[in-house]
Parts: structure tokens; C-alpha cells; sequence
């Protein structure tokens, strides 16, 4: 079986928030970065499965550079690798857009089964990986 998860990283529940400069976005030099509640769920429950079944966990997700280490975190989880889709100025910021993406990727990997959480840390919108 193989397995995407969707993956998306957020600023932490810890860090202290301050806008950026131009009020339009947290500064994130203060800000350490997590995956998304939900989707850590999403990946715990993928990792069962592979357990259970056999098979592939493929995490996907679209972000910054802060997104590697997060990552790194679901394949020192047992994840057997990733797929990071740059956006470093942020422009995949609506959830359709991600959505087409992600689809691409999942119509050129023939995915059995895809996870996601049910919504993001930061905006709500259910949106991985932005």
C-alpha cells in the first residue's frame, strides 16, 4: 500500500507571535515551527497502517525552507520520504491551488491512500502543507 500524508508546517503553539514589518504576517525570526496538530495525527495514523499492512508513507507538502526540518522529523518517524514543493514567498496561499498541486503529485505517484488532518494550526482552512 502506499500512503501520502499531507504535512503541513505551522508557526508553534509556543512561540511568542510579533507582526513582521509590514503587518501582513508574523516576524518568523521569533518563531520556531511545527507540523500542523492534525496533520502529525494524519502521519502517526499512516505509520499504523505500514505497520499493519507493509507498504509506503510518502509525506507531501508545500512550504518554506522551515518545512525540511519538520519533515525530517516524520521521516525520523518512519515516513519513507518526502515530497517538499518550495514556496518560499508563500504564493500557494490559496487552499485550491495547493489542492491542484497536491493532486499532481498524487496523480504521478498512483497514491492507494492519502491522509490529511482536518484543518491547519494557523489559518483553519484544512489547507497542508502551505
Amino acid at each position: 500500500m502506499k500512503i501520502a500524508v499531507c504535512l503541513k508546517v505551522v508557526p508553534s503553539r509556543e512561540s511568542r507571535y510579533q507582526l513582521n514589518a509590514s503587518a501582513t504576517w508574523i516576524d518568523e525570526s521569533q518563531v520556531s515551527f511545527q507540523a500542523s496538530e492534525c496533520d502529525e495525527y494524519a502521519l502517526e495514523e499512516a505509520l499504523k497502517l505500514k505497520e499493519r499492512h507493509g507498504g509506503e508513507v510518502v509525506i507531501l507538502s508545500i512550504g518554506p525552507t522551515q518545512s525540511e526540518k519538520v519533515i525530517r522529523k516524520g521521516l525520523a518517524m518512519g515516513a519513507d520520504r518526502a515530497v517538499l514543493i518550495q514556496d518560499e514567498e508563500r504564493r500557494v496561499s490559496d487552499p485550491l491551488l495547493a489542492a491542484r498541486l497536491l493532486a499532481e503529485i498524487g496523480a504521478q505517484e498512483g497514491f492507494d491512500l492519502i491522509l490529511t488532518g482536518t484543518q491547519s494550526d494557523d489559518y483553519g482552512w484544512g489547507q497542508t502543507g502551505v
